[in-house]
This record gives C-alpha cells, sequence and structure tokens, in this order.
C-alpha cells in the first residue's frame, strides 16, 4: 500500500519517499525503519522490537539504531523530529496524521495452482495483470512463498505485478511443487516452465532469471524464442562450471570448496556475508 501523510508519500512496492510527487533518495534500512515506524504509528515501537523486527541476524547497537532514526528525520525534512518522536527509555514513535492508506491489491495474494507436467504437479500463481506477461524464475531451492516473506523481495513483485501479469512457480523437488527422487535435468525442467505458461494461457513473456534460475531462463529462451519478449538476468550464468568454451566458470577445485560450503555451512550466514553484508550490519 501507498501511505500519505502531509506532503509525503511512503510507497513499500517501489520502495519510494516521495515529496510532492518527487522521489527523495533513501538508503534501504533507512527505508525499512521509517516504514515500520509509520505502519505502527499508533504506539511507541521499543526500541528491542526495532532490533527484532529489522536486523534479525545482525549485531546493531542501540547507537545504530538512533543514527538511522535520525537519517529518518533527515530524510522527512524539517519536520523529521516533530513526525518521529523519542520516548526516552521506551522506543520512538511516528506522529504525523495518517491521511490515506491504499490497501494492496487482493490480487496480489499468492494463490497456488497446479499444472501438470508427466506425472509430477508444479504449483505456480499469478499475480497482478496487464498486457505483459512477467515469469520470476527464482534461484535454485527458492520457493515463491520466500519472496513474499521479506519486505524487499515481497515489494519487488508488488513493483512488477503493477506492471503486468506476474507469473511465479516452484520448481519440481522444491515448495509447493511434488517431490521428486532423483534430480531432475535442465530440460526436464524447462518443460515445466512451458506447462505452467501453458496453464497460464501466455504465448510470450519477459523471464527473470536471478541465480541458478537463469540458467533455465536461457534455456527456454534458447528453446522456445517465439515465446520469449525480454530475458532479464541477475547474478546469473550459463553454467556453473569451467570447460573450454567457457571459462569463467567454476574449476572442479573451485567446485569442491563450493559442495563442502553447502554442506556445513549452508544457512548459517556466510552467503549474506559475501552477496549482501551490509544486510548483516549496516543500520542504513
Amino acid at each position: 500500500m501507498t501511505i500519505v501523510f502531509d506532503e509525503f508519500e511512503l510507497d513499500p512496492a517501489r520502495r519510494e519517499l516521495r515529496v510532492e510527487g518527487k522521489a527523495r533518495p533513501v538508503q534501504p534500512q533507512v527505508f525499512d525503519l521509517l516504514l515500520y515506524l509509520v505502519e505502527n504509528h499508533e504506539r511507541v515501537v521499543p526500541k528491542q522490537e526495532l532490533l527484532e523486527r529489522l536486523w534479525p541476524d545482525a549485531i546493531v547497537t542501540e547507537s545504530s539504531i538512533q543514527r538511522g532514526v535520525s537519517l529518518a528525520r533527515s530524510a522527512l525534512g524539517a519536520r523529521g523530529a516533530e513526525l518521529i518522536q523519542t520516548f526516552p527509555r521506551q522506543g520512538y514513535r511516528f506522529v504525523g496524521k495518517i491521511q490515506r492508506a491504499r490497501k494492496q491489491s487482493p490480487t496480489l495474494s499468492l494463490q497456488p495452482r497446479y499444472a501438470r507436467s508427466g506425472d509430477i504437479h508444479i504449483a505456480y500463481a499469478t499475480l497482478g495483470g496487464g498486457d505483459i506477461d512477467i515469469v520470476v524464475v527464482n534461484g535454485w531451492i527458492m520457493p515463491m512463498r520466500a519472496m513474499f516473506q521479506h519486505p524487499r523481495t515481497r515489494a519487488t513483485m508488488e513493483a512488477l505485478a503493477a506492471i503486468g501479469r506476474v507469473i511465479t512457480f516452484d520448481k519440481r523437488g522444491t515448495g509447493l511443487s511434488d517431490r521428486v527422487k532423483e534430480l531432475p535435468s535442465h530440460e526436464q525442467r524447462m518443460d515445466d516452465l512451458r506447462v505452467v505458461l501453458d496453464a497460464c494461457g501466455s504465448n510470450q513473456a519477459i523471464l527473470i532469471g536471478p541465480s541458478e534460475g537463469g540458467a533455465l531462463a536461457i534455456l527456454h529462451a534458447a528453446t522456445y524464442p517465439e515465446r520469449v519478449r525480454g530475458l532479464v538476468l541477475c547474478g546469473a550464468f550459463a553454467r556453473m562450471t569451467r570447460t573450454p568454451d567457457y571459462p569463467t566458470g567454476y574449476s572442479l577445485e573451485e567446485m569442491e570448496k563450493l559442495k563442502g560450503y553447502i554442506r556445513g555451512g549452508w544457512g548459517k550466514g556466510a552467503s549474506l556475508r559475501a552477496i549482501t553484508p551490509t544486510e548483516l550490519s549496516d543500520p542504513e
């Protein structure tokens, strides 16, 4: 939803703070802090709650929160200190008068459906509407529901749904799709994507492929070019291992190190530290 107060608009979907219709630069963590205070404007938000909700996996001091609040006030200009008040030994409260809050469209709620690919049921969902189909091919084991469990990824999906019809799905063996006994081939997974697009009546779409989802998006585009309107790759790769015609891939030794990390360190935050370290330690 877009929240309006005085001359300000706070737009979570586009992650924008607008002043009289013009976007004002706000650092990501500061935006999250401001949004949380505005959404909970009816009460004082304790500092500990801000720590737990906004920085659950990071070591953040009270001074870091104070700096974040200071930056949020600065983003609101001359009225910042008036709109965000400090309650000593308690926390902070946004006291601006909310003029209007436009709730998100019901079409953005995730309503899974199923398409049959051979003997496997593939879960998929559509969001939003419009003439342009946008297919999000998530990386590796990322289920589509996870995209709605973090404010930033949810905002991304909402922003895409404002442009066109978003199609997302769970690869076989992940999320709400059927489990499999053997690792599927790229061709099998590509056919799963084709089945989902057929079920949605999508003849041509823009494919967004982050990380490992990029390889699947590339394969689909190369196999069915007439069904692809555009290809957006984010941190993606055509393959992981190095070959004579693909020298940018990992060597066998590097692949073994990666496998060792997955076996012993997966889920402990090492990937986040390497890829987006500010998510762990930057209060802004």
